[in-house]
């Protein structure tokens, strides 16, 4: 079995890793009442009872006329007595052997309880035939059939989509309760850096980092705090963490958090605030900081691109997710089959970016991405999802079956 060079006894496994972090953060509960229609994307902070029926009444689902169905028992024709328009009520009850022109939404008068399509009726003379057989009850929308007064319809911690803001305005809910954006401030550090646009001197490169971060973080209603680049000075790196967590919720930042002298932000969190976790079993990502400045949680994430990526989906984003309220949900994921072997070193849990694929008998089909290197961003551009490999597991057979788990939204 193959050592992974990068593994040490030392490490903590993933799953506890990440158990502690989200026992280690609590959600921020700043509330604030919003209009409907601006809610998309924020998370309930309460949970919804419906107000009312929706539908209201029984109404139509379709342009035609509406009859009593014991009309149709002696093969007469129906009396057309009126029309029931959507927003205009027929107001008296129907009787038997009559029937009214009815349209989509109207609501259905009293006496009636069927409803047949205007195109399989025919109308002459103001009386009104049915071309087929026609079941009782059709093409009735019954009152309450979508929702039921006193039910609840969204819980806490749910976050609000389209269709969500649909069904809110159909109950008549003008205001919400949402959790307050929180505040995320996002850091890159390294005297290497350089802005892009900006030329580029020997030995340095572009910071990437930073600006995917607050990319990702713009997926998840976040208010994004750019500290830009801290120089590797004690004295840099201190004044922009000090000057994070006068304001921030949660504090990101990315390089600095490794074994190099250069690598002062442990150096730093350890003086200012607490650092609680620190080095983890899982590849790409190892070095991966998680503790607390003054008020506001922090984490340190690898400078390696691919790994401060991978580690922001994996273990940034359900602390993210914490913070805001929103209720934990299991990643996407599917069992699909390996299109070429894998040989690795066991030690940590790896995330392999990998693309998917579906065959014409719909059996999903993976493979990596190419090199994993994690420096290799364009293997993530390139991904879809990673292969989920557990740490001592050395290879796995094409034809295998394997976890495929799908990006986050924040990462789509």
């Amino acid at each position: 079995m193959a050592a992974d060079f990068c593994y040490s006894p030392g490490l903590m496994p993933f799953e506890q890793a990440r158990r502690l972090l989200l026992d280690s953060v609590k959600t921020i509960n700043r509330i604030d009442s919003i209009n409907t229609r601006k809610a998309i994307s924020r998370i309930l902070a309460g949970p919804i009872m419906a107000p009312m029926d929706v539908p209201a009444n029984d109404n139509s689902a379709m342009d035609g006329f509406a009859f009593a169905h014991q009309s149709l028992l002696n093969d007469r024709p129906l009396e057309l007595v009126g029309e029931a328009l959507a927003g205009h009520p027929y107001s008296t009850e129907i009787l038997l052997g009559e029937c009214v022109r009815i349209t989509t939404g109207a609501v259905l008068p009293k006496g009636a309880d069927t409803i047949e399509m205007k195109e399989k009726s025919v109308l002459e003379n103001a009386y009104v035939r049915m071309k087929h057989n026609v079941s009782k009850g059709q093409f009735v929308r019954k009152k309450g059939e979508d929702v039921r007064a006193g039910t609840p319809i969204f819980e806490q911690g749910h976050k609000i989509t389209a269709a969500d803001i649909g069904l809110l305005s159909a109950c008549g809910i003008d205001r919400v309760d949402v959790y307050d954006r929180i505040k995320v401030a996002v850091l890159s550090s390294g005297d290497e850096l350089v802005e892009p646009g900006e030329p580029l001197k020997p030995g340095q490169l572009y910071d990437s980092n930073r600006h995917m971060l607050i990319a990702a973080l713009s997926r998840s209603h976040c208010e994004v705090i750019d500290l830009g680049i801290a120089r590797d000075t004690i004295h840099d790196t201190r004044r922009a963490l000090e000057k994070a967590c006068e304001d921030a919720d949660l504090i990101i930042s990315s390089g600095g958090v490794s074994v190099g002298e250069a690598d002062l932000l442990k150096q730093v969190v350890d003086d200012i605030g607490t650092l609680s976790l620190w080095r983890i079993a899982v590849k790409p990502g190892k070095p991966f900081a998680f503790g607390t400045i003054g008020s506001a949680s922090y984490v340190g994430l690898p400078g390696n691109p691919v790994s401060s990526l991978v580690t922001f989906a994996q273990l940034t984003l359900p602390i993210l997710h914490k913070l805001q309220g929103l209720t934990a949900k299991p990643s996407t994921s599917l069992l699909a089959k390996l299109k070429f072997p894998i040989t690795r070193q066991t030690g940590r849990k790896e995330f392999i970016r990998a693309k998917i694929a579906f065959d014409q008998q719909g059996q999903a089909w993976v493979e990596p991405t190419g090199a994993q290197g994690s420096g290799i961003l364009s293997s993530m551009v390139a991904a879809d999802g990673f292969i989920v490999v557990e740490p001592d597991i050395e290879t796995i057979a094409a034809n295998s079956y394997v976890c495929f788990e799908w990006f986050p939204e924040e990462l789509q």
